[in-house]
């Protein structure tokens, strides 16, 4: 495993008294001191200091004082080791950046010993390497602007509890978030497609973290010995392909994986990443409801949760004495269908129509034969009225009838020129008559 290294920094301040604005020029730029506020103003870039060198800031012998600090707007960046302050007094302290800052250098807030909770705005474009290393930061809130993260930016920031990054981050360097053991969740930008080796190292409290579906690679040991993992939402379809030692000391059993309802039988088969508690989730989920138009007259199923361009598939059932008539959606008939399928696109309310079905239904398909009483309460007539034409006779006729489900319900043969079938046995409902024999074939409906 890669050892990190640090500079370790003396850093000798002396007490002064505040009593007496102080200030200077620093490159550029102006400083000043009134009270226990340092405000730095000018036009232009703060120069770079180096700790290393013993090459401070000019206000580095005041930090102890200082609980504000404003770099009003002009200022275009702030410098390596510009706010380093290894010995200071705890305490918190404010810091107000400004949109004309495009650049936050290398080990900028190294060590920074007072609390502090930061805002990074959106004309920031690039934070260094180490540039909050060890500090104090309890949050960091990053706008829509940096693109990129330095390695080691945050690393061992432990009383880091809160970090939101933009969509516009493209870039996270290895180890940036490493022993941040106060993080309990991040959810990474929708744009980054690597995790880099040791991104969240020893993030011993991280019990959650989101995945875009943007990675494609994930470093080594980026999450070794996050002990308390408990939740990863991955919304890659494709498992990304990754060793072992990524996952180093998680409890993988015990952490529960979501993944694309699509993407489980993948994940599932995946080195590694079969080691998880793996369930599906839908990433763009739309409500298909389905009802009916009077529950008297019959049911519809097929509702329910549909992935985008997902198909659904809704059917109707007619009571007894009714009949589908057709799907509507916001009260336009959309198929006479049933089962009826469809893509979805969107949350969408489906209504089955039914209709009152009783007795056989008479239809003009065959006007020389007469269907009667229709409805009926028992007795069917059936009477052909081309009598001369022999051809039409229902001598020998054979008959079926059967329910709107298809189902033979009776049969039995005709006989004479008026014939009549008993159907006091048959349920109230809506029937078909289908009549066969010589040159005769119909369906009464």
């Amino acid at each position: 495993m890669k050892k990190f290294s640090f500079t370790i920094l003396i850093v000798i301040l002396f007490s002064v008294s505040s009593a007496f604005a102080q200030g200077g020029t620093t490159g550029a730029l102006t400083w000043n001191i009134s009270g226990n506020t340092l405000t730095i103003s000018g036009e232009g870039e703060m120069p770079n200091y180096d700790a290393t060198t013993s090459v401070y800031a000019p206000w580095m012998v005041y930090m102890n004082n200082l609980n504000t600090i404003v770099i009003e707007n002009g200022v275009t960046s702030i410098g390596d080791w510009a706010f380093t302050s290894t010995g200071c007094a705890s305490g918190t302290c404010s810091i107000t950046i400004p949109n004309s800052v495009t650049y936050i250098g290398n080990y900028a807030f190294y060590s920074y010993c007072k609390s502090i909770s930061i805002t990074i705005p959106n004309g920031v474009k690039s934070i260094g390497n180490e540039a909050f290393a060890h500090s104090s930061l309890i949050s960091i809130t990053i706008l829509d602007g940096v693109t990129h993260i330095g390695e080691h930016a945050f690393f061992c920031c432990i009383s880091l509890t809160s970090a939101i990054l933009s969509n516009s981050v493209t870039h996270i360097g290895m180890g940036a978030f490493a022993s941040c053991q106060s993080l309990t969740s991040i959810d990474l930008p929708n744009n980054i497609t690597t995790i880099e080796d040791e991104v969240f190292w020893a993030c011993v409290n991280l019990t959650s973290i989101t995945l875009p579906s943007s990675i494609t690679s994930i470093g080594m040991n980026a999450f070794l010995n996050c002990w308390n993992l408990t939740s990863i939402t991955n919304f890659n379809p494709v498992p990304v392909e990754i060793n072992p030692d990524v996952f180093e000391n998680v409890n993988q059993s015990a952490c529960t994986l979501q993944v694309p309802a699509s993407a489980v039988s993948a994940y599932q088969s995946a080195a590694v990443w079969q080691d998880f508690n793996i369930v599906g989730f839908m990433i763009d989920p739309h409500l298909v409801d389905v009802s009916v138009n009077n529950e008297e007259y019959g049911s519809a199923t097929g509702g329910g949760m549909y992935e985008k361009n997902e198909i659904a598939t809704v059917t109707a059932v007619a009571n007894s004495g009714y009949k589908f008539v057709n799907w509507t959606i916001d009260g336009a008939e959309v198929s006479k269908n049933n089962p009826y399928s469809f893509t979805v696109t969107e949350d969408v309310e489906v209504v089955a129509n039914f209709a009152e079905g009783v007795g056989i239904v008479e239809t003009d398909n065959y006007p020389s034969v007469r269907v009667y009483p229709n409805p009926t309460n028992g007795e069917l007539q059936i009477t052909s009225l081309l009598l001369s034409l022999s051809k039409y006779e229902l001598q020998d006729a054979n008959y079926h009838i059967f329910n709107v489900m298809g189902q033979l319900m009776m049969q039995g043969k005709l006989s004479g020129e008026t014939t009549s079938i008993n159907v006091e046995s048959l349920a109230s409902g809506m029937y078909f008559l289908r009549v066969v024999g010589k040159m005769v074939k119909f369906v009464k409906r």
